[in-house]
């Protein structure tokens, strides 16, 4: 189930991360090398996530562990190794898991109009996904809830 998850997630996501709230370490992620220019499990998530949006990404993450729906959107920046510290500006949404209320799923989506988006649509990495826009994280979690399937 895990790489069905990360397979699913990454059509509508450009990168995906499993975040233990307790450290905000980075327990899995897919996708971060295209973007942020290195594997990204295993480090802290401010260590990508800019300083400017330190203070609302740790909002963000509380916001989705309290609501009603486990689920919150919110656009962050994050740094990227990629090209010298570029800022990655995407639109991202947060999910709580039900059974590991320590563990927030968080799927990004690079920002229409970033610079980095049409480079990476040049090097033949863009895909139908870097055309969607990420569903609204309530229509996410909404589906997923009745899934019906077990993670494991």
């Amino acid at each position: 189930w895990r790489e069905r998850w990360r397979d699913l997630s990454l059509l509508v996501f450009r990168f995906a991360l499993l975040v233990d709230v307790t450290d905000y370490r980075i327990l899995s992620s897919s996708g971060d090398v295209d973007v942020l220019g290195e594997a990204l499990e295993g480090h802290g998530l401010f260590d990508y996530v800019h300083a400017d949006n330190r203070a609302s990404t740790i909002e963000a993450f509380n916001t989705a562990l309290v609501s009603a729906k486990g689920s919150f959107t919110q656009k962050l920046t994050f740094t990227s190794k990629r090209d010298d510290s570029h800022r990655i500006h995407a639109h991202c949404a947060i999910m709580l898991d039900e059974r590991d209320k320590s563990v927030l799923f968080l799927g990004a989506d690079v920002s229409p109009g970033e610079p980095w988006h049409d480079s990476l649509r040049a090097e033949g990495k863009g895909s139908p996904k870097s055309e969607v826009q990420p569903a609204p994280a309530a229509e996410v979690a909404r589906s997923s809830a009745g899934g019906g399937g077990g993670g494991g």
